[in-house]
């Protein structure tokens, strides 16, 4: 065989495999860290009575199926954005009700979250409440987190 030949299909090769383990690390990561954070939550609560660990949890499985139907029209409204963009013709009308419509369900999310973090600290003490601000913080700092490394 040709060394160049040999050459390129060993550099195949190990691109290949280098490509593959950094797949393969994303994916595991993006799962450990999704499970560290629910452990992290899991954990913050614990610092709450049990009765209103339980009303803390209630109120964040209703959002979490909530977030998930959210998720999926914000992600069906980001697909149309990106037909309207593919285009032939651009329709700027047509981009802008969806890019508003996508902003409207942003907003829905963040209003339900405050509404729910509202109810709860209705009926909390200022210590309990405490620990509610500090989950928001960690949910913030995650988030802010994620946007440094971009």
């Amino acid at each position: 065989m040709n060394s160049k030949i040999k050459l390129l299909l060993t550099l195949s090769i190990i691109l290949n495999f280098l490509f593959a383990g950094l797949l393969i690390g994303n994916a595991s990561k993006s799962l450990v860290h999704e499970k560290d954070d629910k452990n992290h939550f899991l954990e913050i609560t614990k610092k709450l009575p049990p009765e209103k660990q339980k009303l803390v949890m209630a109120k964040f499985d209703a959002l979490k199926s909530d977030r998930d139907e959210t998720r999926e029209k914000i992600n069906k409204t980001r697909m149309e954005i990106a037909e309207i963009l593919k285009a032939p013709e651009f329709d700027q009308k047509l981009y802008d009700r969806k890019i508003s419509k996508m902003h409207r369900l942003y907003r829905g999310k963040a209003k339900k979250l405050a509404k729910s973090i509202k109810e709860l600290a209705v009926d909390f003490t200022p210590e309990e409440r405490a620990v509610l601000a500090e989950m928001l913080e960690k949910k913030h700092k995650k988030k802010w987190r994620k946007s440094e490394k971009h």
